[in-house]
């Protein structure tokens, strides 16, 4: 009883955001995020489902940055790992955030100066910020091709109507000259 009031104390003094945090960490698949193997640090295997399955337990949101900015907040670094997989690993290590170490989290303090972001971290928006701009010129490019098939399309449209019009009217055109010439022979036969 006397560790569940320790536990009760303990939680009142450290941020909720740090213990949801750990307590996500302890419960986690391990093909999408959990502790790296000394446990000084913790790894996001696979953002999509760290995004869509994980956070929405714990967090009001699914937002991968807005966690990556309240983890900045508390003074955790961060690196991109690369792996051999097409998506990449993010690492997050913060020297009083350790597996097993719960107890010491209520030591970790938020920031309260507001700093710039670290290089690293404009270095990897920049990245991606490239990638983005790049994808829109992909789409851009798709788009203007598509649009290119749909005047090509209408053209077609177009002619083919314009064909229908011209077989109709020499269908109809028989029937006009054999109409004119008949008229011809009338107005002849009555002069006469």
């Amino acid at each position: 009883m006397a560790s569940s009031s320790g536990d009760a104390r303990h939680s009142l003094t450290t941020p909720v955001f740090l213990l949801k945090t750990y307590e996500m960490l302890e419960r986690c698949p391990t093909h999408v995020a959990g502790w790296t193997d000394n446990g000084e640090a913790f790894v996001v295997r696979s953002k999509i489902d760290f995004e869509t399955k994980v956070l929405p337990v714990y967090f009001k949101h699914r937002n991968f940055h807005s966690f990556v900015r309240q983890l900045n907040i508390y003074g955790f670094k961060k690196a991109r790992l690369e792996s051999s997989d097409v998506s990449p690993s993010w690492e997050f290590q913060h020297p009083k955030f350790r597996r097993g170490a719960k107890r010491g989290l209520n030591q970790i303090q938020r920031r309260t100066t507001t700093t710039m972001p670290e290089p690293e971290t404009r270095i990897e928006n920049s990245h991606e910020v490239a990638a983005l701009r790049l994808k829109l010129a992909h789409l851009r490019e798709h788009l203007a091709n598509l649009n290119a098939d749909i005047e090509r399309v209408a053209h077609l449209v177009v002619r083919k109507r314009e064909r229908e019009l011209q077989i109709q009217r020499r269908r109809a055109a028989p029937t006009d000259i054999v109409m004119t010439s008949f008229l011809d022979q009338v107005d002849w036969n009555l002069e006469t």
